[in-house]
């Protein structure tokens, strides 16, 4: 089970504050209780000192996430993020990585509405993150230390973080069809996803091509738990947020339909990864 020993929300110097302990108490009959008489070394610390520090240190986390919070798609990822602690408790990091095919597929339960009933999701619901870039500053306001088993001390610090990025998406497309090289829909009428080329895959679990590239914001938190001065683990929220919109022609005996479906994408990354101090 793991023991918190100690949590508060001190600057990152962590210059510890002694209590100066009360003198001898008097019992009910006037004599001194000598067993609350207390010893030289029983000033109470608010935080020990830290073993260690990441001040001036660059953190490098291998990372593995996953979308939690899609409903049509199942995404999965491998990332990787790299911080440089300027202060004990303020960071700068970048963080990249790749989601695409294949890590991320449409759920079962896509596949079969759209072939059992003829039914879709919005177009803009069905498309995914296959890459990210991005930059942000994480602030540790909360530290402390965990006694995880007798004799295996570990220090952590609670995290948040804000900052921005660009995103790869991918849209859906209808399996084995061909998309024109000008992003005008299907061969040969255009009919379609517009926006898209190429070939579109003929498994209908990854039905889609690149859709190009998006801004987005990010923000999140989390922690790390240091067991050494230079390992220790990492769990985050992050939460990375852009717009989104597709549109797509259809062609009826009446002519030429434009159908655009919006979206403001939340694709909320839990993410776990193994830290290195360098």
């Amino acid at each position: 089970m793991f023991a918190p020993l100690f949590a508060t929300a001190v600057h990152a110097d962590d210059t510890p504050a002694a209590v100066k302990p009360a003198g001898p108490t008097k019992d009910s009959s006037g004599d001194y209780d000598l067993a609350r008489v207390p010893a030289k070394d029983e000033s109470i610390y608010v935080t020990q000192k830290r073993a260690f520090s990441k001040r001036g240190h660059l953190e490098f986390t291998p990372i593995f996430g996953a979308v939690i919070n899609t409903r049509f798609v199942s995404t999965l990822g491998l990332y990787g993020a790299l911080a440089y602690h300027f202060k004990e408790n303020f960071a700068l990091e970048v963080m990249g990585g790749y989601s695409g095919v294949p890590f991320t597929r449409y759920t079962e339960a896509t596949i079969e509405i759209r072939e059992k009933e003829n039914l879709e999701a919005p177009d803009a619901d069905r498309k995914w993150m296959d890459w990210f870039v991005g930059a942000d500053v994480q602030w540790s306001p909360f530290y402390g230390k965990l006694r995880l088993i007798p004799g295996l001390l570990a220090t952590f610090d609670i995290y948040v973080l804000a900052g921005l990025g660009v995103v790869g998406t991918r849209a859906p497309c209808l399996p084995n069809a061909s998309y024109l090289a000008n992003g005008q829909g299907e061969e040969p009428s255009g009919q379609g996803v517009q926006g898209i080329t190429g070939t579109c895959p003929a498994d209908p679990a990854v039905a889609a091509l690149p859709a190009g590239i998006k801004f987005a914001g990010q923000f999140g938190g989390g922690a790390r738990v240091f067991f050494a001065r230079w390992f220790g683990i990492r769990v985050e929220i992050r939460d990375i947020i852009y717009s989104e919109n597709v549109t797509r022609v259809e062609v009826t005996s009446g002519g030429r339909n434009e159908v655009i479906s919006t979206d403001i994408r939340n694709n909320v990354l839990l993410i776990v990864g193994l830290s290195f101090l360098i």
